[in-house]
C-alpha cells in the first residue's frame, strides 16, 4: 500500500468510541432528512463544506479551502464545531476534504473537533462523497489528484481505499453519484486493500450508526448493497465466495454477528433449477443490479448474470441466505453467496 495511504491510517483515532457518543448518519447525495426518524428533531445544523464547487453549491456554509494549509486550525471554527448539536459534512470531493482534514498527511485540528463533538453526544451527518469522510474508508480514484503525492507509476490509476474518521468503523464506503452509479471502482478497491466488507450506498438512502447494537441500520429510499468479503477468495478481478446483500429501509448489517438482517416478512427459501440471465445492459450499475435481483424469485437457488460486456455474477442462495418479498412482489437478498468476474472489462 502506498506512504499516503499509511500515513493516513498512523495518522488517525482508529479505536471504537465510547457508547455515550452521539448518532452517526450517513445520507446519499438525494437522501431526504423528513425521511430519516432519527434527525425529525430538526436543530440547527453546523454546515461544513469543501472545495470551490461546494462553495457555490452551499451559500450559508462554513467553506473550507483545500488551498489553504491550515484551513482547519482556526480555533473559532473548531468551537462552532464543538459546541453545535449538529454538524453536516456537506458538499465537497473526497480528495478536498483529504486535503482539509489532513494536510502533510496529518490530522488537524478540526478533526480532534469533530471527534470530541461526538463523544459529547453531538450529531454527525455525512452526505455524499462526505459519508466516506465519516466512515473507515472511502474508496479514492486517483491519489495524484493530492498535492505533493508522488505514485507508483503501476499504482498511479488504481482506485485505492483512504482511510477516514472512522465514526462508521466497519465498511468501505462508496456513493452511488461518485460514478454514476457504477460499481467497478467499489470492487476494485475492496479486492486491491484486501479490505472485508464494503458498503454501496443509494443515492436516496441512509444509514444510522448504532454502536449500542453494532450495527448498520438503514433508512430512506433506495436500495444499498453490502459485499461481505471476509472468506472470500480474491484473483485479479475477481472476487469468489463473497456474501452479497440488498438492504433497505428497516434492514440492517449487524458488526457482531457480521450478517445482514431483512425487515418485515419472509419467504420460505426453495429450490429451483439453476437459472442463467443475459443483459444487454451494465451489470455493475447499482441501479440494473438491484432491479434484477429484485425480479429474481425467491425460489431461485442458483443464479449465473451476465452482461454484453461479459462481467459475470454467479450467485447462490444456501443454509446462511434469507430473502423477503414486499407487496410489490420485489425480491430482497440478504447473504447470497456471490462470485463475481469483471476481468473482461480489463481487455476492452
Amino acid at each position: 500500500m502506498l506512504s499516503l495511504i499509511l500515513a493516513l491510517v498512523q495518522a488517525q483515532p482508529h479505536a471504537p468510541a465510547p457508547r455515550t457518543t452521539g448518532l452517526v448518519v450517513l445520507l446519499g447525495e438525494r437522501a431526504r432528512d423528513a425521511e430519516v426518524p432519527e434527525l425529525a428533531g430538526g436543530e440547527p445544523r453546523l454546515l461544513l463544506t469543501a472545495g470551490a464547487a461546494a462553495s457555490r453549491a452551499q451559500p450559508g456554509a462554513l467553506h473550507l479551502d483545500p488551498a489553504r494549509r491550515f484551513a482547519a486550525e482556526d480555533r473559532e471554527l473548531c468551537e462552532k464545531v464543538r459546541s453545535a448539536e449538529r454538524i453536516e459534512i456537506g458538499n465537497g470531493a473526497l480528495v478536498d476534504w483529504i486535503e482539509v482534514l489532513y494536510p502533510r498527511r496529518h490530522p488537524t485540528a478540526l478533526v480532534q473537533a469533530l471527534i470530541e463533538a461526538h463523544r459529547a453526544g453531538r450529531t454527525l451527518v455525512g452526505r455524499g462523497e462526505a459519508a466516506g469522510v465519516l466512515s473507515a474508508a472511502a474508496a479514492i480514484d486517483d491519489i495524484t489528484e493530492l498535492r505533493g503525492t508522488h505514485a507508483d507509476p503501476h499504482d498511479a490509476e488504481q482506485p485505492l481505499a483512504a482511510w477516514m474518521l472512522g465514526f462508521q468503523p466497519w465498511a468501505l464506503i462508496d456513493e452511488e453519484t461518485r460514478a454514476t452509479g457504477s460499481l467497478e471502482r467499489w470492487l476494485s478497491v475492496l479486492q486491491h486493500d484486501r479490505l472485508r466488507l464494503g458498503l454501496f450506498l443509494d443515492a436516496e438512502a441512509a444509514w444510522i450508526i448504532d454502536r449500542d447494537s453494532e450495527s448498520l441500520v438503514a433508512r430512506a429510499g433506495g436500495v444499498s448493497l453490502a459485499l461481505d468479503t471476509r472468506n472470500a477468495r480474491n484473483d485479479l478481478q475477481r472476487l469468489r465466495d463473497a456474501r452479497l446483500s440488498m438492504l433497505a429501509s428497516g434492514d440492517q448489517w449487524r458488526a457482531r454477528r457480521r450478517d445482514a438482517h431483512l425487515e418485515g416478512e419472509r419467504a420460505a427459501l426453495a429450490s429451483a433449477p439453476a437459472r442463467q440471465v443475459q443483459l444487454q445492459e451494465n451489470l455493475l450499475e447499482l441501479d440494473r443490479l438491484v432491479e434484477t435481483l429484485a425480479a429474481l424469485p425467491p425460489d431461485s437457488r442458483h443464479v449465473t448474470l451476465q452482461d454484453a460486456r461479459g462481467v459475470v455474477i454467479e450467485l447462490e442462495a444456501d443454509e446462511l441466505t434469507t430473502v423477503a418479498v414486499d407487496d410489490a412482489g420485489r425480491t430482497r437478498w440478504a447473504e447470497l453467496r456471490a462470485s463475481l468476474d469483471w476481468r473482461a472489462l480489463a481487455r476492452r
